[in-house]
């Protein structure tokens, strides 16, 4: 069976039930009641005076609690709280626990600082005031004008004696056959070629006829203008008609080109070293 349909009045009915059972608690005043709650229990206090007068006996029946025993006195029919010892007695009392602290010292207020501070600090002082003036150059003293021209003196002394001894011993440039600069292997094959074609020219007649054959090693050093400045024999060749007749062919063939300024690269001569080969049947030529 299906259920029966909740009408718009039924709705109405359950609405009006609710709205009075409301009203009725509220006028007939129903509250609640919270459980109240447990107070603590606080204990007894006991309350101790300090006896100021301290009795040779124990009392039967006491009032007060002290730390010594106190007969009461004097006439007044009320029972009242034995006297303690006035303060400057209990200043005089010996041990820690009768001692009167003394209170701390009431801490600076933020504000004083700044007015102690004002009062000690100095005011400033304006930066033109306080710079010194520049002290006035002095002119030189005449002691001072003798050294300064002594020291100058030995200053040019020393400049001419390197001078000097750069010209005694120049520096030199040496450039041989396992020279691999452009500019020196450049100007080592055009010497070359000028000295061999010289030496066939002026062979020696001597150590053809004699058909003697040899090698040796010759230095030749040049000027930058390509003038001859020495030649000397490095490794003899045990035949001096042969090493004679290389120095004189380096002689007859001088002077050679001048030596461009990247073949020297600063220095003040060029060092050529070769080695001379004579033979008798096929002539001079020079090699590594």
């Amino acid at each position: 069976m299906a259920a029966p349909a909740v009408t718009h009045t039924d709705r109405l009915s359950l609405t009006l039930f609710l709205a009075v059972v409301a009203h009725a608690l509220v006028i007939l005043g129903v509250g609640f009641t919270g459980i109240a709650t447990k107070q603590p229990q606080t204990s007894p206090l006991i309350e101790v005076t300090l006896a100021q007068l301290p009795a040779a006996e124990t009392p039967e029946d006491y009032d007060f609690l002290a730390q010594a025993d106190q007969d009461g006195g004097g006439d007044n029919p009320e029972r009242q709280r034995p006297r303690e010892a006035a303060p400057a007695a209990a200043s005089t009392a010996t041990g820690p626990a009768f001692s009167e602290t003394t209170p701390p010292p009431a801490a600076t207020s933020p504000q004083s600082r700044p007015q102690v501070a004002s009062r000690e600090t100095p005011a400033p002082q304006s930066r033109s005031s306080s710079t010194p003036p520049a002290p006035q150059p002095q002119p030189p003293t005449a002691a001072e004008l003798i050294s300064s021209s002594r020291q100058l003196a030995q200053d040019i002394a020393l400049e001419r004696a390197l001078e000097s001894v750069s010209a005694r011993y120049p520096s030199k440039r040496r450039i041989d056959a396992r020279t691999k600069a452009h500019d020196a292997a450049e100007y080592m094959r055009q010497w070359v070629e000028k000295v061999e074609r010289i030496g066939n020219l002026n062979y020696p007649e001597e150590a053809r006829r004699r058909g003697l054959s040899g090698s040796l090693i010759l230095e030749a050093t040049l000027r930058p203008d390509g003038s001859l400045v020495s030649v000397r024999i490095l490794d003899s060749s045990r035949h001096p008609v042969l090493d004679q007749a290389a120095m004189r062919i380096v002689h007859i063939a001088a002077p050679f080109a001048p030596v461009p300024p990247s073949v020297l690269a600063g220095n003040d001569l060029l060092v050529i070293t070769r080695t001379w080969e004579f033979i008798h049947d096929k002539g001079l030529t020079t090699q590594d």
